[in-house]
């Protein structure tokens, strides 16, 4: 994987150099991005008023995350050394830069998808379709959108705030869902939907982070990656690792930050954050901001996408 100020670049090798699992590692990390970047713009155009744009952005993003389940879901079964290599998560703050960001992407989908010649199981090409299947329509849709913008304004120190706490949460995001599937394959439901919870909480947060997500606009965008753990005590203390550097960020992010808005949803995030960390303990554990009933039961999530009970 390499990177360039307009986002990912994805290292495809050549057939005799790669593999199927190497492949779709490579893919997953390209639609982590994307989901990422889709639901932020998604987000933002919201609040700016640019309803009709924010819900063909979604279109995609729903899309692309049911894809990037189903290639986590195969890979967690096929690839017992899963590693997602870092990535940077590069969303645009207003229309220009929000189109911009998206037709790279898709640009850079789209070259992967050209190079899939390693893949040759009859699994592979159906999580190969599914992704291109959205592509066509919404690459024509955005070369036929007007570029009219203006930059949001935000303070300096909201900007690194704001960005170093969407990078944390991000990692935190993407590790607990992979972590779900870990745990689901291994046939311990309870675990997944902590996992699955956890994860679902995280997006909760930069739900509220997002329209002020102009801040995390940065010439080398926001770094994310995740890894497989093999044993459960090493899944459960990088969980823990992770939202305790999540609290920690949140809570400082709350000292810095000069915007009274923001500062009363970084605590808040922050509060969350601790209950987070006893949740595998207290399965009961009263998560406020983060609360979705959506992320509840894994199974149900994974039979929305379309993935088999075991």
């Amino acid at each position: 994987m390499t990177q360039s100020r307009n986002g990912p670049k994805l290292a495809i090798h050549s057939q005799k150099e790669n593999s199927e699992n190497q492949y779709f590692t490579d893919l997953l990390t390209l639609l982590l991005t994307a989901v990422s970047q889709q639901f932020f713009h998604m987000l933002i155009l919201r609040s700016l008023g640019h309803e009709a744009l924010a819900m063909r952005i979604k279109e995609v993003d729903d899309a692309d995350f049911v894809s990037a389940m189903q290639i986590m879901d195969w890979l967690v079964v096929n690839d017992p050394r899963l590693i997602v290599l870092p990535h940077n998560v590069f969303p645009g703050a207003c229309i220009a830069s929000i189109l911009a960001a998206e037709e790279n992407t898709e640009n850079t989908i789209n070259l992967a998808l050209k190079k899939s010649d390693t893949v040759q199981s009859a699994s592979g090409r159906a999580l190969l379709d599914r992704v291109r299947a959205p592509r066509q329509a919404y690459q024509k849709w955005l070369s036929a959108q007007p570029c009219i913008a203006t930059e949001p304004e935000h303070d300096l120190g909201t900007k690194k705030a704001v960005r170093a706490l969407v990078r944390k949460l991000l990692i935190l995001m993407d590790q607990t869902m992979l972590d779900a599937f870990c745990y689901w394959h291994e046939n311990d439901p309870a675990a997944a939907n902590t996992s699955w919870r956890i994860s679902g909480a995280t997006m909760m947060y930069l739900t509220e982070l997002a329209p002020m997500s102009g801040s995390i606009s940065h010439a080398n965008g926001v770094p994310v990656g995740i890894t497989k753990a093999s044993h459960r005590t090493d899944r459960v203390t990088l969980e823990t690792q992770l939202i305790e550097q999540c609290t920690r960020t949140a809570k400082s992010a709350a000292f810095c930050c000069p915007e009274q808005n923001m500062t009363k949803i970084m605590s808040e995030i922050a509060n969350d954050c601790e209950r987070l960390v006893d949740l595998r303990r207290n399965p009961a554990a009263d998560i406020k901001l983060g609360h979705s009933e959506v992320f509840r039961d894994f199974r149900k999530a994974r039979h929305r996408v379309g993935l088999a009970e075991f």
